[in-house]
Parts: structure tokens; sequence; C-alpha cells
């Protein structure tokens, strides 16, 4: 088993968010988010507490446990399997697979008595172990802020770019505390080389808890992809905090969507310097292309190159090889106005990757390849919803 997963994954090179174009030779960074790789995918399969993670190849569609432990059972027993020790946030890289660890519950760091009082005490470790001897190392120990086990990273060369936070628990008359959760607090972008475990916080980019107190419990940032050289940032707060029912459902639920702000910083890696770009709010990006929805429609604006293309009939899209794949099956070409939903055959799969000339569908549980002669077969022209 461990000779199948190292030859399947032996090629791997991480895509960009929205995989808007071809790769180039000349690219040297790579998005990972969702784990789609050049040549396949690592996904979640099954459920908790037998959720096992495995990865699937593009080019054969075999699919195998995320796991080159020998004799490994891959079973819910099986303590030292590599599919239950990795987090969400792991990553492969050449023919190690890298993830983070954090320490206390659900990652949020621990309060710990001291003689003068609780003290919050945070440990971050990027680990990586070798998908050929199965050996696990530690590349870099922090102690000034905490991982999230569901962001994107980005990875320039040997730079491992990502967010971290530092959720700056409040304590109460009464000896307790409070604020203490994944939101809130401050936001930071920090980066390790991979090769040396060199980290470098390079601080929080956003902080509006003086001005919007309701920050302090809805506040959280997240790197959201790499445009025109910079790395593109997001922090996304309620302004106010809403009033709710006895559930914590909030009683206006519009009121509570319209007090949420999203602002977007753009980090320049060369001169280390963070910058508010108001006009790239909202916006989500791929390599070279960007994406805006329309929250009260179903259409979307697609910016690539010099070229702006409206896309109308869908909530949520993705560029995949100059084709604009949506909810519900639909896809239409970037330019032409025309949208198509797969047929009912397909129900259920998303398009994920375009690899070797076919296009890429999976379900979570089986993928199939369809070429541009057998999408287009496979489609019919949507008419909008019954």
């Amino acid at each position: 088993m461990k000779r199948k997963i190292l030859s399947m994954i032996a090629a791997a090179v991480m895509m960009t968010v929205f995989a808007c174009s071809e790769k180039k030779e000349s690219d040297v960074h790579r998005i990972i988010s969702g784990n789609t790789y050049e040549n396949g995918m690592i996904y979640n399969a099954g459920t908790w507490p037998n959720e096992t993670k495995r990865f699937l190849d593009f080019t054969s569609l075999e699919t195998a446990p995320l796991c080159a432990v020998p004799n490994c059972t891959h079973s819910s027993s099986s303590s030292e399997c590599l599919t239950r020790v990795v987090n969400d946030n792991c990553m492969l890289v050449d023919d190690y697979l890298y993830y983070f660890v954090t320490n206390g519950q659900g990652g949020l760091g621990e309060m710990v008595a001291t003689p003068d009082g609780y003290e919050h005490r945070m440990e971050s470790k990027l680990m990586r172990v070798s998908l050929d001897s199965s050996e696990t190392e530690t590349v870099c120990t922090f102690t000034d802020s905490l991982v999230r086990s569901e962001d994107k990273f980005l990875l320039i060369d040997n730079m491992l770019y990502f967010i971290t936070f530092d959720p700056d628990p409040k304590y109460t008359e009464n000896g307790g505390y409070e604020g203490f959760g994944s939101n809130g607090g401050y936001d930071f972008l920090c980066s390790i080389k991979i090769n040396t475990g060199e980290y470098t916080n390079y601080g929080y980019f956003c902080y509006v808890e003086d001005e919007y107190p309701a920050a302090d419990h809805s506040g959280t940032a997240s790197m959201i992809g790499y445009y025109e050289g910079n790395i593109i940032l997001e922090y996304s707060f309620l302004k106010e905090l809403p009033e709710v029912d006895e559930n914590g459902i909030p009683l206006n639920e519009e009121g509570y969507m319209e007090s949420w702000a999203y602002y977007t910083y753009e980090f320049n890696p060369k001169t280390k310097e963070f910058t508010r770009n108001a006009e790239l709010d909202h916006w989500r990006f791929g390599d070279d292309c960007r994406v805006l929805y329309d929250d009260d429609s179903p259409v979307a604006t697609v910016v690539k190159g010099d070229e702006t293309y409206t896309i109308h009939g869908m909530w949520s899209c993705e560029v995949i090889n100059n084709k604009v794949f949506g909810d519900q099956n639909k896809w239409c070409n970037l330019g032409e106005e025309t949208v198509y939903a797969l047929t009912e055959e397909y129900k259920g799969y998303s398009v994920v990757a375009f690899h070797d000339e076919k296009y890429i569908l999976f379900n979570n549980r089986k993928a199939v390849k369809l070429s541009e002669e057998e999408l287009i077969a496979n489609s019919t022209i949507y008419e909008g919803e019954n």
C-alpha cells in the first residue's frame, strides 16, 4: 500500500483556488485549498468516527488511504494511521505530508493556573511525515498564535504562508474568562520556510474591535487567494451583535446579514506590507481571475486579464479550463451567454479538475472522466428552475 500511495502522488503539484488557467512551468506559487492537486486530490471518506482521508488519482481514478504506515489497517482502532493523525489542514509537498497541530481542546490553547492567576498558553507545530519511511518530525514550533484547521495555505518556493490567531480571552470579575473561541481576538499572517523551519509572524492586519465591539465575538480572518503578486486576505465581522431567541437564532435574519462586514487586504511578500483595498471586498480570487457574486440574484462577474464577463444563472461558480462551472451542475463557456446543465446521470457530481484533456467529476465516492465532446453530449440547455 505504501508503494501504491507513493506512486499515486509522486507528481502532485498544488493548483490554485479557482484553477482559472492551465499551469505554466514558470509558476512557483501553489494555493492549497480543498487539497486539489494537478494529478489528484485528498478527500474525506466515510463518517465519523470511521472517517478516513483518501487520495484520488486523476489518471487511473483509483483511490487509496492517505497512509504509508506498514501493515496499517486504517480502521478506527488504528491510532498510528496517518488518515487519523493528520487533520484537515494537511498538504502534500514532494514526498512529505505536512500538517499542523495545536494545543488545547479544539485547538484553542489552554488556560493554565499560575501563582499570578490563569495564563493562556498557545503552541502550534508544523509536522511532516515521510510517505516513504513513515517517520514523523517537527518542522517548527511557535507559541505566539494558533493555526485554524480549515484555512487555506500558500506555498511560494519553500515559503509556506498561513493565517494564525490569538483568541485573547478576557477575564471576568469572578475569576473566569470569556471570548475563549476561534472568533475575535487578533489574526496574523505568518510564514515558515519548510526546508529550514524558520518562522515569521508579520503581525495582525485588521483589528476593529475598538470601533465595533461585536467583532470581539465574531471577527475571523482567512486567506482567499494569490492575485497579481499579492496574498489576498479577508477579515469578516459583525458590526452589531443581533438579538437572538432562546436557541441563539437571530430574530431579524435580514438585519443580521446586513451587519456582516468584509474587509479585504493585500500583502506584498517582497515589501512585507499590508494594504487595505476596499475595491476587492467580496471578490474571490484565482490564479489569473477573480469572481464576484450577486447576493440578490444568480449572477456572477468574472474578471480575467483585461476582460470582464457576466455569468447569469449561477449563485456560485468555479472557472476551470475557460469554462464556468456552477451550482446544480450548471456550466457555460467563458464569454458565452448560454448556460448548460449536466444530465440527471451526473446529479450529485462536481467538476473538480481538468486533467489530461478530461474533466474530472467526483461525488465523494466515485469519480468519472468526461472529454469535451462527452461533456457537451451529456448536457442540455438550462431553462431555469422548474
